[in-house]
């Protein structure tokens, strides 16, 4: 759970502050580490002061009872927890007793609540803790055999490997799950997986390690052995990158071929990006697109119709283009694909009604921004603008639960509660929790009948000006537009100074470490890479570099996230394309969808810092 670094000095709802949750009250995280007795006193009348966040009052109750030594009343209040709340109180009365030398009273509460337990890695694997302890073995097996059954992924289910008895194929299941390919590959050197899950395992592991002759003569051996639609296609699919990495376009898109219809869109994207690239002529080409059209342009998924649509039209058949595109918009398709076809079907045909239906439905997504790089904005109400009912007790719960340090929890019980969240959103942010603030104020927004003019105040609590000093301060030494550092950072860490991503990227700007000692180095500077002007001094002059590269801001952003090297990889099949058409192409998922979302704030950041 994240901890509240600083109490929240307020929540604003309908022009009333909500009272007295805020204020000049203790800080009680901090309450709890230094005087726990003190945040007892603290907690006792919040807890009859909204029913929502009662249990979460409780529930830190019980945590400030444990540290006073007080198990019997900590255990007193697990009959007023819900289940959202049992599960953590759990955790911590299980740690407790262990560390107090009682293993027998974590089995006992474990019996007492076996679905909370069971639907926990953390908890099962204290329980076999506790069973181990009273030298329980068998049963301990048990226990370790579930986590790594039903939580392959979990950390837990890891260190249940090394704890128990287990088959080589439960072994690379888990491993693989863990990120751990090369151990994986060799369970498997002198016998082969024999359930179809350690197969893909197996499979999975030889592509990540690059090991691309293995896996397509594995793939040819063995091909997708009918594990069901989502993990065959994923081995069709990951034959088909293989493939492609070899230099063998024809078998790369053999494989994909071999998909069914469960999620066709990223085959159809990969299969697209090898005909491009491929160096074949146009007549090849034509019959590639003709086999990939024949197999999937009856689906009825429309991010696969789309990604149909795109290849259309960059090879030059506009009216297929069109076709595609209209089937995608019969088929339901979501808020973002909704407006890409729309977008589409406007560059496809110049007919000004698709762009008109864009700029009505998703005037601020990356598509309608190419079509209008400004937003019509107004001193509208967020709530009244999407229709939205006002929900004072669910705002009131979010101020106590911020107190309480429980931000992600907040985020939890905003989720089904529209009414709050606008002033639930804006007590996340100003908490310091922008990325679940802007996940609510996007709901806001997709809730909206009509979004052809925003609330002003919606649009800058979505893309909020942090760090704004800083942040032009690092632009103008660089020399570069601070709105594009802004779209940089709020895409990379959400404005959270501490953000370390799981490659091991660090601070607002996400530098990598030996990034930032390389531009420190050039530099001749001395730099803390989590301090807020050095990360983002470092960050804007890795941006210039990428620009002075590159020459064009769209190219600049994907090289900051990719690196320079796909990018020069991409030109060299897409040179001359419109931007538009080019960052439709970008071959590596992560960085294409980055690089929309960058450019999206760079405009709207431009826009508002304009009218400062």
């Amino acid at each position: 759970m994240r901890d509240l670094k600083a109490s929240l000095p307020g929540i604003w709802f309908a022009g009333i502050i909500v009272a007295p949750v805020f204020s000049a009250e203790p800080d009680i995280p901090s309450l709890l580490e230094k005087d726990p007795r003190a945040a007892v006193a603290a907690l006792k009348p919040l807890a009859g002061q909204n029913e929502l966040a009662r249990p979460w009052v409780q529930y830190t109750l019980l945590k400030a009872y444990l540290k006073l030594d007080m198990p019997d009343s900590a255990e007193a209040l697990l009959p007023s927890l819900e289940s959202a709340q049992m599960r953590y109180a759990l955790e911590r009365l299980f740690s407790y007793y262990l560390e107090k030398g009682n293993p027998g009273r974590v089995i006992e509460l474990a019996d007492r609540y076996p679905k909370i337990v069971g639907g926990r890695p953390g908890l099962l694997w204290q329980r076999a803790e506790a069973e181990a302890a009273l030298g329980r073995t068998s049963r301990r097996q048990r226990t370790l055999t579930e986590i790594v059954e039903a939580f392959p992924s979990s950390v837990y289910a890891e260190r249940a490997l090394s704890a128990g008895d287990f088959s080589q194929d439960d072994r690379a299941i888990v491993l693989y799950n863990r990120g751990k390919y090369k151990d994986v590959i060799s369970i498997f050197k002198k016998s082969r997986p024999r359930s179809g899950l350690a197969y893909y395992a197996y499979f999975m592991s030889l592509y990540r390690t690059k090991d691309y002759s293995a896996a397509t003569a594995l793939y040819e051996k063995e091909g997708a052995r009918n594990l069901g639609a989502e993990y065959s296609n994923d081995i069709h699919y990951y034959a088909c990158v293989s493939y492609d990495r070899l230099g063998r376009p024809e078998d790369a898109l053999s494989a994909i071929l071999r998909m069914d219809d469960w999620d066709p869109a990223r085959g159809i994207a990969e299969a697209s990006f090898i005909i491009l690239e491929a160096l074949r002529d146009e007549a090849w080409k034509a019959t590639r697109y003709e086999e990939l059209k024949s197999a999937f342009g009856n689906t009825r998924k429309a991010d696969a119709l789309l990604r149909l649509a795109l290849l259309a039209f960059a090879l030059g058949r506009p009216e297929d283009a069109e076709n595609f595109l209209k089937k995608a918009l019969d088929s339901s398709p979501p808020l973002g694909t909704e407006g890409a076809c729309y977008y589409w079907l406007w560059r496809a045909t110049g007919d000004g009604l698709w762009k008109a239906r864009l700029l009505s439905v998703d005037p601020i997504s990356w598509y309608g921004l190419m079509a209008r790089p400004w937003i019509p904005v107004d001193s509208l109400d967020p709530c009244e603008w999407a229709g939205i009912t006002s929900d004072t007790e669910a705002a009131e719960a979010v101020g106590i639960m911020v107190r309480l340090g429980l931000l992600d929890q907040a985020y939890d019980l905003l989720k089904d509660k529209p009414g709050a969240w606008w002033p639930g959103g804006k007590a996340l942010s100003d908490a310091g929790d922008f990325l679940g603030a802007s996940r609510l104020f996007t709901e806001i927004y997709r809730k909206a009948p009509r979004r052809d003019t925003l609330p002003a105040e919606l649009l800058s609590a979505m893309y909020p000006l942090f760090y704004r000093e800083e942040i032009i301060r690092a632009s103008d030494s660089a020399g570069i537009e601070p709105a594009l550092l802004f779209g940089v950072v709020r895409e990379e860490s959400r404005f959270r100074p501490d953000a370390v991503s799981p490659a091991g990227a660090k601070g607002l700007a996400q530098l990598m470490s030996y990034t930032a000692r390389r531009l420190a180095d050039s530099l001749g500077i001395k730099y803390d890479i989590f301090d807020v002007q050095d990360n983002l001094y470092l960050g804007a002059v890795h941006l210039q570099e990428r620009l002075n590269d590159f020459g064009q801001d769209y190219l600049a952003v994907a090289a900051y996230n990719a690196g320079p090297q796909p990018v020069r990889r991409w030109l060299s099949f897409m040179s001359g394309w419109p931007p538009d058409l080019f960052c439709e192409f970008i071959t590596y998922p992560q960085t294409r969808d980055y690089t929309k979302n960058v450019m999206k704030s760079y405009w709207i950041y431009r826009s508002l810092l304009k009218n400062l």
